[in-house]
């Protein structure tokens, strides 16, 4: 965790500064030209980086455990959980990540507000795999509340982001997503009855309420987007 939020950082501030290079300078960011293909890619391929992460720390976990039964069932829900982000973010934002409206040659401004929900995003799964590390650990008895945190914060990150990100995009509010951002937070007091083990399987279940519905047929509509005028 600490090394993503070092790479961010240096990321983020290079780019504040124009990306300083001994004997060449600096560069506007402003004055560099994409097109939404190019972007798109780039969003896709951090995020799956970051699922890489998700699913490194369970293996890593894994191999140090003995194979107690208890580890192996929080390696693979934390592989579950992995899964089902990934179904997720293909589901909704694939259909949004390269629109008519962002298919042209333009200029990219700084933050532009697509990046920073991707941000949200990744960091959504980052604490995920921060808790599926702790977690494999001591996958019973009490939970901390920084673990329940933990457990429930990094799903109802991601799903912020994918809120945010198709708010931009669309213009309107995934409601399927916000409810479940709701629901993580009101069952958060009560998880803290529940081993951890059994915290990350609910978080999990949410997610999996949350895939179900959107691919029912009913709601697997075609995305209209709001392209700016």
């Amino acid at each position: 965790m600490l090394l993503w939020s070092v790479a961010v950082a240096v990321d983020l501030g290079s780019a504040r500064l124009g990306w300083p290079t001994p004997k060449l300078g600096r560069t506007e960011l402003a004055s560099q030209i994409f097109t939404g293909t190019h972007l798109s890619e780039r969003h896709r391929e951090i995020f799956i980086i970051s699922l890489g992460e998700l699913i490194l720390s369970g293996g890593i976990g894994l191999a140090g455990s003995g194979f107690q039964a208890g580890r192996v069932a929080t390696s693979f829900v934390g592989f579950a959980g992995a899964v089902v982000l990934f179904q997720l973010y293909f589901l909704r934002v694939r259909q949004l990540l390269a629109p008519p409206a962002v298919m042209v040659v333009e200029r990219v401004r700084p933050g532009t507000p697509t990046s920073y929900s991707h941000l949200v995003m990744v960091a959504g799964v980052l604490v995920v795999s921060t808790s599926v590390s702790l977690v494999i650990d001591q996958p019973s008895g009490a939970a901390p509340a920084a673990w329940v945190a933990a457990s429930l914060g990094g799903p109802a990150l991601f799903l912020l982001g994918s809120c945010l990100f198709d708010a931009v995009v669309t213009g309107r509010i995934l409601w399927s997503r916000a409810l479940g951002i709701v629901v993580l937070c009101v069952i958060g007091p009560v998880m803290v009855l529940l081993p951890p083990l059994a915290i990350l399987v609910v978080a999990n279940l949410v997610l999996v309420l949350i895939l179900a519905w959107e691919t029912l047929p009913a709601h697997a509509r075609p995305v209209r987007v709001t392209v700016p005028t």
